[in-house]
Protein backbone atom coordinates (compact mmCIF):
# COMPACT_ATOMS: atom_id res chain seq x y z
CA UNK A 1 0.00 0.00 0.00
CA UNK A 2 1.18 3.70 -1.00
CA UNK A 3 1.49 6.60 1.58
CA UNK A 4 -1.29 8.28 -0.65
CA UNK A 5 -3.46 4.85 -0.54
CA UNK A 6 -3.43 4.68 3.18
CA UNK A 7 -3.90 8.26 3.81
CA UNK A 8 -6.58 8.68 0.95
CA UNK A 9 -8.46 5.48 2.76
CA UNK A 10 -8.66 7.46 5.60
CA UNK A 11 -9.78 10.45 4.39
CA UNK A 12 -11.95 9.13 2.24
CA UNK A 13 -13.49 7.00 5.46
CA UNK A 14 -14.23 10.00 6.95
CA UNK A 15 -15.63 12.00 3.67
CA UNK A 16 -18.04 8.82 3.82
CA UNK A 17 -19.08 9.68 7.06
CA UNK A 18 -19.91 12.90 6.87
CA UNK A 19 -21.98 11.97 3.49
CA UNK A 20 -23.79 9.25 5.48
CA UNK A 21 -24.83 11.82 8.28
CA UNK A 22 -25.72 14.35 6.15
CA UNK A 23 -27.90 11.65 3.71
CA UNK A 24 -29.18 10.25 7.59
CA UNK A 25 -29.98 14.00 8.66
CA UNK A 26 -31.72 15.20 4.97
CA UNK A 27 -33.78 11.75 5.15
CA UNK A 28 -35.02 12.63 8.59
CA UNK A 29 -36.14 15.71 7.81
CA UNK A 30 -38.15 14.86 5.02
CA UNK A 31 -39.68 12.26 7.17
CA UNK A 32 -40.77 14.90 9.50
CA UNK A 33 -42.06 17.46 7.45
CA UNK A 34 -39.55 19.44 8.89
CA UNK A 35 -37.91 21.18 5.98
CA UNK A 36 -35.76 24.01 5.86
CA UNK A 37 -35.35 26.24 2.60
CA UNK A 38 -31.44 27.47 3.75
CA UNK A 39 -30.88 24.13 6.02
CA UNK A 40 -31.26 22.29 2.59
CA UNK A 41 -29.67 24.57 0.58
CA UNK A 42 -26.32 24.15 2.69
CA UNK A 43 -26.92 20.19 2.95
CA UNK A 44 -26.58 20.64 -1.08
CA UNK A 45 -23.77 22.75 -0.90
CA UNK A 46 -21.97 20.27 2.01
CA UNK A 47 -22.82 17.32 -0.31
CA UNK A 48 -20.97 19.53 -3.56
CA UNK A 49 -17.92 20.21 -0.97
CA UNK A 50 -17.62 16.41 -0.56
CA UNK A 51 -17.99 15.10 -3.37
CA UNK A 52 -15.74 17.51 -5.07
CA UNK A 53 -12.39 17.51 -2.43
CA UNK A 54 -13.16 13.95 -2.52
CA UNK A 55 -12.24 13.72 -6.40
CA UNK A 56 -9.49 16.39 -5.73
CA UNK A 57 -7.84 14.10 -3.42
CA UNK A 58 -6.95 11.70 -6.42
CA UNK A 59 -4.20 15.19 -6.84
CA UNK A 60 -2.10 13.91 -4.40
CA UNK A 61 -1.95 10.59 -6.23
CA UNK A 62 2.11 11.25 -7.59
CA UNK A 63 3.23 12.82 -4.47
CA UNK A 64 6.50 11.16 -3.95
CA UNK A 65 7.05 11.88 -0.12
CA UNK A 66 4.44 13.21 2.45
CA UNK A 67 5.24 14.71 5.38
CA UNK A 68 3.38 14.92 8.92
CA UNK A 69 2.05 18.90 8.23
CA UNK A 70 1.09 17.14 4.85
CA UNK A 71 -0.64 14.11 6.75
CA UNK A 72 -2.25 16.49 9.22
CA UNK A 73 -3.70 19.38 6.89
CA UNK A 74 -5.41 16.66 4.97
CA UNK A 75 -6.68 15.18 8.25
CA UNK A 76 -7.90 18.54 9.13
CA UNK A 77 -9.24 19.30 6.13
CA UNK A 78 -10.93 16.32 5.93
CA UNK A 79 -12.16 16.54 9.58
CA UNK A 80 -13.93 20.17 8.41
CA UNK A 81 -16.03 18.49 5.88
CA UNK A 82 -17.57 15.79 8.38
CA UNK A 83 -18.28 18.88 10.40
CA UNK A 84 -20.01 20.97 8.38
CA UNK A 85 -22.59 17.54 7.51
CA UNK A 86 -22.95 17.21 11.45
CA UNK A 87 -23.49 20.89 11.84
CA UNK A 88 -26.28 20.97 8.86
CA UNK A 89 -27.95 18.31 10.54
CA UNK A 90 -27.05 18.49 14.33
CA UNK A 91 -27.95 15.45 16.53
CA UNK A 92 -30.73 16.06 18.91
CA UNK A 93 -33.52 18.06 17.69
CA UNK A 94 -33.34 21.57 16.48
CA UNK A 95 -36.01 23.09 18.90
CA UNK A 96 -38.82 25.76 17.94
CA UNK A 97 -36.16 27.86 16.26
CA UNK A 98 -35.04 25.55 13.58
CA UNK A 99 -31.57 25.28 11.89
CA UNK A 100 -31.33 28.91 12.17
CA UNK A 101 -29.75 28.49 15.65
CA UNK A 102 -27.35 26.26 13.71
CA UNK A 103 -26.51 28.64 11.03
CA UNK A 104 -23.37 30.03 12.26
CA UNK A 105 -21.81 26.74 12.74
CA UNK A 106 -22.45 26.13 9.24
CA UNK A 107 -20.93 28.70 7.73
CA UNK A 108 -17.86 28.69 10.44
CA UNK A 109 -17.02 25.09 9.39
CA UNK A 110 -17.40 25.73 5.98
CA UNK A 111 -15.03 28.79 6.43
CA UNK A 112 -12.52 26.59 8.23
CA UNK A 113 -12.99 23.85 5.15
CA UNK A 114 -12.26 26.69 2.62
CA UNK A 115 -9.13 28.13 4.40
CA UNK A 116 -8.32 24.27 5.09
CA UNK A 117 -8.25 23.73 1.25
CA UNK A 118 -6.35 27.12 0.35
CA UNK A 119 -3.30 25.33 2.39
CA UNK A 120 -3.71 21.90 1.21
CA UNK A 121 -3.87 23.15 -2.04
CA UNK A 122 -0.58 25.65 -1.35
CA UNK A 123 0.87 23.02 0.02
CA UNK A 124 0.44 20.47 -3.27
CA UNK A 125 2.16 23.41 -5.03
CA UNK A 126 -1.42 24.12 -6.95
CA UNK A 127 -2.52 27.54 -5.50
CA UNK A 128 -3.04 28.67 -8.88
CA UNK A 129 -4.35 25.99 -11.01
CA UNK A 130 -6.51 27.07 -12.51
CA UNK A 131 -5.21 30.72 -12.17
CA UNK A 132 -8.65 31.82 -10.51
CA UNK A 133 -8.64 29.23 -7.84
CA UNK A 134 -7.23 31.58 -4.81
CA UNK A 135 -9.65 33.88 -6.46
CA UNK A 136 -12.88 32.15 -6.35
CA UNK A 137 -12.19 29.91 -3.45
CA UNK A 138 -11.13 33.66 -1.10
CA UNK A 139 -14.83 35.01 -2.61
CA UNK A 140 -16.41 31.58 -1.39
CA UNK A 141 -14.71 32.57 2.09
CA UNK A 142 -15.55 36.31 2.36
CA UNK A 143 -19.24 35.09 1.25
CA UNK A 144 -19.67 32.52 4.17
CA UNK A 145 -18.18 35.36 6.71
CA UNK A 146 -20.74 37.15 5.30
CA UNK A 147 -23.79 35.22 5.31
CA UNK A 148 -22.80 34.48 9.37
CA UNK A 149 -23.17 38.32 10.00
CA UNK A 150 -26.36 39.07 7.95
CA UNK A 151 -29.69 38.66 9.54
CA UNK A 152 -32.23 39.62 6.91
CA UNK A 153 -33.87 36.10 6.18
CA UNK A 154 -34.20 36.77 2.25
CA UNK A 155 -30.36 37.42 1.87
CA UNK A 156 -30.31 34.36 3.71
CA UNK A 157 -31.73 32.67 1.52
CA UNK A 158 -30.41 34.63 -1.92
CA UNK A 159 -26.66 33.83 -0.57
CA UNK A 160 -28.00 29.68 0.68
CA UNK A 161 -29.33 29.42 -3.09
CA UNK A 162 -26.34 31.53 -4.49
CA UNK A 163 -23.61 29.00 -2.58
CA UNK A 164 -24.52 25.87 -3.73
CA UNK A 165 -25.12 26.73 -7.49
CA UNK A 166 -21.83 28.77 -7.65
CA UNK A 167 -19.84 25.74 -6.14
CA UNK A 168 -21.73 23.57 -8.76
CA UNK A 169 -20.22 25.48 -11.59
CA UNK A 170 -17.15 26.27 -10.11
CA UNK A 171 -16.61 22.30 -10.02
CA UNK A 172 -16.59 21.39 -13.37
CA UNK A 173 -14.71 24.78 -14.59
CA UNK A 174 -11.91 23.59 -11.58
CA UNK A 175 -12.29 19.72 -12.31
CA UNK A 176 -11.52 20.66 -16.33
CA UNK A 177 -9.01 23.08 -15.60
CA UNK A 178 -6.79 21.42 -12.52
CA UNK A 179 -7.51 18.10 -13.21
CA UNK A 180 -7.17 18.07 -17.28
CA UNK A 181 -11.07 17.13 -17.88
CA UNK A 182 -10.09 13.79 -16.39
CA UNK A 183 -13.33 11.18 -16.13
Amino acid sequence: MTQFEFISVFASIIMGLGLAHLLTGAIQQVYRRQIDYVQACYAVLALLIIVLNWWGLFAWKDAPAWSLIQFLVLTLWSLAMFVICVAVYPPGDLGKEGFETHRRVVLFAITVALVLDIVQTAIHGALFQPATYLLVVSHFVVLAVAAATIRNTLAQKIIATYFPMAVFVWGFVWTAGAMGGAQ
